[in-house]
């Protein structure tokens, strides 16, 4: 039994949730599924009108994808379904291609679900969860604080009655100061009322469920006070019951233009996933696995595209919520889950009471929970290149859009690692006093060399974009050495990977070398580096006589050769 549930956690972690549940923690899971389902629901409602689709496909955003993690996902806590990122950039991804609201744009929607399903499933495959941690903690707070200004930017019309057109970040600021003038009264003041109520209640109480309060009080006043008689807006009737499966009908042409962005989206969203994933296992005391959450991702967006939903990403603050409820296992999800299903099919009819005003307010407060502004004081004083990185992320996020500004952010990032990878530290090695083995003699006036030999350490992989300077720094310690130098050691510990360029480089130095009458030693070879240098011949051109496992045995060889 033990090594069915141990083979079938492999791929289903929930086995081994239900092999160890303890009853104990029944209770405390149902009351805290409760709890994070009516947060959920007028929150999904918000996002799925932030996405460009009608209110209701938020909630079958949050079914049948948030069961999908619970049986593939390793978090035991952590819940999936709309997300303010995610649905901004799939607006951003799709305006250019459908009008928001209709048919095309759902079935647009449900494509870019499908490709990103695609791409988690090949990524599994590939064990490629690791690129979770490609978007560096700077450039993720810069493109949140750009979607998240984006985000409230795009609310004036639901909070102050507004009727804008502009869909830039700096188009749409001018737009706004230009109608203020113009706000509707009431609207303005029933939507500036529950942003403020909001704030207050999640300072002064943030356990209470604030936006359901919040959106509760607010239906209550639209039905009694008949708020659009006054030109309030409100949600209007939704359809209830489960929509039929959407299948994208697209052409070649099309899918390939939804592609990047759907990878962009992708990458954002899972990022998101596993940093929320990590921050509640770790309250846990429990471990994540990056890959398999990579899958239940994609098994995710697979079931929101049959579902009519759209693509999901961690639920940060309704994870908060369970938890702080008592939530301890995936029991909690499947409550929350077979909650806003009994809503979509039994009691839609009171959320068209909502007022939009009171959805522009759950976007605003949660844009402004996205804003983190004081993250950057600590990467100012940390790294200066980070912090603008940041600042320059979120810039390009207001001025170019949401997708373009990630994919520029990334570019940047590439960049910034290429410069510092291409110009590593390196260094000449020798005797400490007060230090056991062999040290970088840089920092130490007293630190003592072996005549004749100099030994090296380059402190990165050789690799084509740095294998020139490896070569010109070598060559240059050689010149300007007081010393005659009969014989270099070259120490590669902290050269794991070499690739052709690199033995083509150490090859022009060996050439060099022997041209000068110098000898040539290597020490401290990985594995995967010494399988390329063998490939490319070098092992046999150098000698393996001229191979240490360490500084020590090297060097004792060059004396024995001196003598």
């Amino acid at each position: 039994m033990a090594n069915f549930v141990a083979k079938a956690s492999h791929w289903i972690p929930l086995v081994q949730t239900v092999a160890t549940y303890d009853r104990r923690w029944i209770a405390s899971d149902l009351m805290a599924g409760l709890s994070a389902a009516a947060v959920q629901i007028p929150t999904a409602v918000a996002y799925a009108q932030l996405a460009g689709l009608p209110p209701i496909t938020g909630l079958y955003t949050c079914i049948l994808p948030l069961v999908a993690y619970v049986l593939f996902g390793s978090s035991r806590q952590l819940m999936v379904g709309p997300d303010s990122a995610t649905c901004a950039m799939l607006a951003a991804t799709l305006a250019p291609l459908a009008t928001a609201g209709d048919q095309r744009y759902a079935e647009l929607s449900a494509a870019v679900a499908v490709v990103a399903a695609i791409a988690c499933l090949i990524g599994r495959l590939m064990r490629l969860g690791f690129i979770a941690d490609f978007l560096s903690e700077p450039i993720l707070t810069g493109f949140l604080n750009g979607v998240a200004l984006n985000i409230m930017l795009s609310q004036p019309n639901k909070i102050f009655g507004l009727k804008l057109h502009a869909s830039r970040f700096w188009p749409m600021l001018w737009e706004t100061l230009r109608k203020i003038p113009h706000l509707h009264p009431p609207t303005t003041i029933v939507g500036l009322s529950l942003v403020v109520f909001l704030l207050l209640l999640k300072r002064s109480a943030p356990r209470l469920p604030s936006i359901l309060i919040a959106v509760i009080g607010a239906a209550g006043a639209a039905f009694l006070f008949h708020f659009e008689a006054m030109g309030i807006s409100v949600l209007g009737g939704l359809p209830s019951g489960f929509a039929p499966p959407l299948i994208p009908n697209l052409k070649l042409r099309e899918w390939e233009m939804i592609v990047p962005g759907a990878l962009g989206i992708l990458l954002v969203s899972y990022c998101n996933l596993i940093l929320s994933g990590r921050t509640f296992a770790k309250q846990g005391h429990y471990e994540t696995n990056a890959n398999q959450d990579l899958f239940a991702l994609g098994m995710a967006d697979l079931a929101t595209a049959l579902s009519r939903g759209f693509m999901v990403s961690s639920s940060t603050s309704q994870t908060a919520v369970a938890i702080s409820v008592g939530g301890k296992t995936q029991l909690t999800n499947l409550v929350a889950a077979c909650v806003i299903a009994a809503v979509l099919i039994f009691g839609t009819a009171p959320l068209g009471f909502i007022p939009q005003a009171a959805l522009g307010a759950v976007l605003v407060v949660s844009a402004l929970g996205l804003l983190d502004f004081g993250s950057l004081r600590r990467y100012y004083s940390i790294s200066k290149t980070e912090f603008w990185l940041s600042v320059v992320t979120t810039l390009s996020v207001l001025s170019f859009g949401i997708l373009q500004g990630i994919f520029l952010a990334v570019l940047l990032a590439l960049i910034h690692l290429l410069g510092q990878t291409s110009r590593p530290t390196d260094a000449v090695l020798g005797k400490v006093p007060g230090l056991d083995g062999y040290n970088d003699i840089s920092n130490h006036p007293d630190a003592t060399t072996i005549p004749g030999l100099l030994i090296y350490r380059y402190d990165a992989s050789l690799l084509f974009f740095n294998a020139d300077y490896f070569k010109v720094r070598l060559l240059r310690l050689l010149q300007e050495s007081k010393e005659q130098i009969r014989c270099v050691l070259l120490d590669f510990e902290t050269s794991a990977i070499i690739d052709i360029s690199g033995a083509d480089a150490l090859d022009e130095v060996r050439s060099d070398l022997v041209k000068r009458g110098i000898g040539l030693k290597l020490c401290r070879v990985r594995r995967l580096a010494l399988a390329i240098l063998d490939r490319a011949g070098l092992v046999k051109q150098i000698g393996e006589s001229n191979l240490f496992p360490s500084i020590r045995s090297g060097v004792e060889a060059f004396l024995k050769e001196r003598r």
